[in-house]
């Protein structure tokens, strides 16, 4: 199985550059529709991101911890 992510540096040398939709969220439902999006679509790259603010030692907003 290849790295998905080699192809977005292929795809951009051949002029062909692409990008990968990026979820950042921490709402239950919204990462709950990005992963049914992306199981239902083989070829669509899922990335959920957190920024330090959501997500930190401490709790962040949300009250998660990186653990």
């Amino acid at each position: 199985m290849t790295n998905p992510l080699t192809g977005l540096a292929t795809a951009r040398r051949n002029g062909s550059p692409y990008g990968i939709t990026s979820i950042c969220s921490a709402h239950p439902l919204v990462i709950q529709a990005a992963i049914r999006r992306a199981v239902a679509d083989p070829d669509l790259m899922l990335l959920i991101e957190a920024t330090c603010n959501q997500v930190n030692q401490f709790g962040g907003y949300t009250g998660m911890t990186p653990d």
